[in-house]
């Protein structure tokens, strides 16, 4: 019986996680979540300070923990932020909606996949095995990795 790589064992853990984590929190926060994290990916590019954060020639590994501190702080204004302009009585969410919680999950899933393969390399600290590499790295890559969780969070955010 062949085994299975690390690697997809790493990728299906992140799905799996991404979904119990929309599981648990309901389909309003999770929402909210996803829509932090794409403000975080429009704003990461243009944060002023990451090359003096960095310093001049850093660690591949601290710089890696560095870039993801900062967008995780990104995420965390923009939850607060967009979490405060959705209305309370929809983000409430009913706990557990299968349902719901499966396209959400599966659209962070993407969006995490998507920040660490473009937005934030891990090439540096960790190289994906040549199996794994056209499923991120394809013709316009990028644009259908952040467009397709849009219509997940359309499946998702249904009533």
């Amino acid at each position: 019986m062949p085994s299975i790589p690390i690697d997809y064992l790493i990728l299906g853990g992140v799905i799996l996680v991404a979904i119990t984590i929309a599981f648990f929190v309901g389909r309003g926060r999770m929402f909210t979540i996803v829509l932090s994290t794409y403000l975080a990916i429009l704003l990461f590019p243009l944060f002023p300070y990451l090359s003096m954060l960095l310093g001049e020639s850093p660690e591949a590994v601290a710089a890696t923990g560095i870039q993801f501190a900062i967008f995780a702080t990104m995420v965390a204004i923009g939850y607060l932020c967009i979490g405060s302009a959705i209305s309370s009585d929809w983000q409430e969410g009913s706990y557990g909606a299968a349902m719901s919680a499966l396209p959400l999950g599966l659209a962070f899933a993407v969006l995490i996949f998507t920040l660490c393969y473009h937005i934030i390399p891990l090439s540096p600290v960790y190289t994906l095995p040549s199996l794994i590499d056209p499923l991120f790295n394809f013709a316009n890559a990028e644009f259908w990795l952040l467009a397709g969780p849009i219509a997940l969070l359309f499946l998702g955010s249904r009533r």
